[in-house]
C-alpha cells in the first residue's frame, strides 16, 4: 500500500494509485477550533496551532495538508491592520492604500522581522519535520490580485479596474514581489508545494476578460517561479471557474482545486495536463451527515476519475464542521 506522500505524488504525475488521495484542501483554521483552541489564542501561542494540526490529522487523516494557513500574514506585514477573532478567520480592518500616493510609498516588508510570519514558518517546520516524509505538505499563500484587494480594499480595486487600471497593475506588481519573498521563505521550511489562492479573482467578482488582463500574468509568473524553486504549484480560485479553465491551462499549475460551482465533468478539460482536485460542497460538510458526505465524495470520484485527481472540499473546510464529516472524506475512497 502507498503511503500518503507517495499517493499524492503519483496522482500529480497521472499514475495509478491504490486510493484516490484526499487533500482538504484548507483545513488549518478548522483544525484549530476542532482541537479546542480559540483562533486568537493560536496566534499568540503559535505552537498550539501546530499541536492542533497534529491532533486533528490523527483523527481525520489527509494525504496532503496545509502547514501554513495564515494567508493574511503578508497583508499585515505590508502595514494593514488585521483582526484575529476568537472563532473565525482573520479580517483586514484597515487598508494601507487609500490614494495613488499611498501606492507609491509601498515598500517590500522585511519578512524576517515580522513576528507573525516568523511564527508561521516555525510552525511549518515543526509539522514538516514530523510529517514531511509520510505526508505531502504545502503552504497556503494568497495571489497578487487578492493581496492587492486587501491592501486597497476589494470594492475600491474593482472600481480601479475600470477607472485606474495603471494603479491596479502597480499594486499587482508590488504584490507579486512581496509574495515571491514569501515563497522563498516558505521553501526553507521544507514543504512540498505552495497552494496559491485567489479568492478575489473569482468569477463572482471579475469577468473572464478582466481575469486574463489583471490576474493571469501575475499568477503565471508566480507559478513559474514556484516550479523553478523545485516546489509544487497548486492553484485555487473560488467560485465558478468554468469560463476560465482555458486560462488555467495557460498558467499550467501542477494541480487545480475547483469550487463546488464547477462541474468536475466539465473540468476534465484539464485532463492529463493539470491534475484536478475537489469539490465536495463545504456547506454539506458543515450541515449534512457522514453518509451523505461519502455519497457526494463518491460522485466526485466518479466524475473526475481515479487518475490525476485528488478528493477534497470545494474550498476551506468550514469552522465548526463535525469531525465525523471531515473524516468521511478519508473514508469515501476506501469504500
Amino acid at each position: 500500500m502507498m503511503d500518503s506522500r507517495e499517493r499524492v505524488k503519483e496522482a500529480l504525475n497521472f499514475n495509478e494509485v491504490d486510493f484516490v488521495p484526499v487533500i482538504p484542501p484548507f483545513q488549518g483554521f478548522w483544525a484549530l477550533m476542532a482541537a479546542g483552541y480559540k483562533i486568537s489564542e493560536t496566534f499568540r501561542e503559535p505552537m498550539k496551532g501546530a499541536h492542533a494540526q497534529m491532533a486533528m490529522l490523527e483523527k481525520a487523516p489527509f494525504d496532503g495538508f496545509e502547514v501554513i494557513w495564515d494567508w493574511l500574514s503578508p497583508v499585515e506585514a505590508c502595514g494593514c491592520k488585521v483582526n484575529v477573532p476568537d472563532d473565525g478567520n482573520p479580517i483586514t480592518m484597515e487598508r494601507v492604500v487609500k490614494t495613488i500616493d499611498d501606492a507609491e510609498k509601498l515598500q517590500i516588508p522585511d519578512i524576517g522581522k515580522h513576528a507573525r510570519s516568523v511564527s508561521d514558518f516555525e510552525v511549518a517546520r515543526t509539522l514538516v519535520d514530523k510529517y514531511g516524509k509520510s505526508h505531502y505538505t504545502y503552504a497556503t499563500l494568497a495571489l497578487p490580485f487578492t493581496l492587492a484587494g486587501e491592501l486597497r480594499g476589494v470594492e475600491a480595486l474593482m472600481l480601479d479596474i475600470l477607472k485606474k487600471p495603471q494603479l491596479v497593475h502597480r499594486l499587482l506588481d508590488f504584490s507579486s514581489k512581496v509574495l515571491l519573498e514569501y515563497a522563498k521563505a516558505v521553501k526553507e521550511t521544507g514543504v512540498d508545494a505552495i497552494f496559491w489562492c485567489d479568492p478575489t479573482a473569482s468569477a463572482d467578482l471579475i469577468s473572464a476578460r478582466h481575469f486574463k488582463a489583471f490576474a493571469v500574468p501575475y499568477i503565471k509568473g508566480l507559478v513559474a517561479k514556484t516550479k523553478e524553486m523545485g516546489l509544487g504549484a497548486f492553484l485555487h480560485i473560488c467560485g465558478n471557474t468554468t469560463d476560465r479553465l482555458d486560462s488555467i491551462l495557460e498558467i499550467s499549475p501542477d494541480l487545480m482545486s475547483v469550487d463546488t460551482k464547477v462541474d468536475l465533468a466539465n473540468a476534465k478539460i484539464l485532463d492529463k495536463r493539470v491534475a484536478l482536485m475537489g469539490n465536495v460542497n463545504t456547506s454539506n460538510l458543515l450541515l449534512k451527515k457522514p453518509t451523505e458526505i461519502i455519497a457526494e465524495a463518491k460522485e466526485c470520484i466518479s466524475k473526475a476519475g481515479r487518475i490525476g485527481y485528488a478528493l477534497g472540499a470545494g474550498c476551506d473546510i468550514p469552522i465548526g464542521s463535525p469531525l465525523e464529516n471531515v473524516r468521511a472524506l478519508w473514508d469515501a475512497p476506501r469504500q
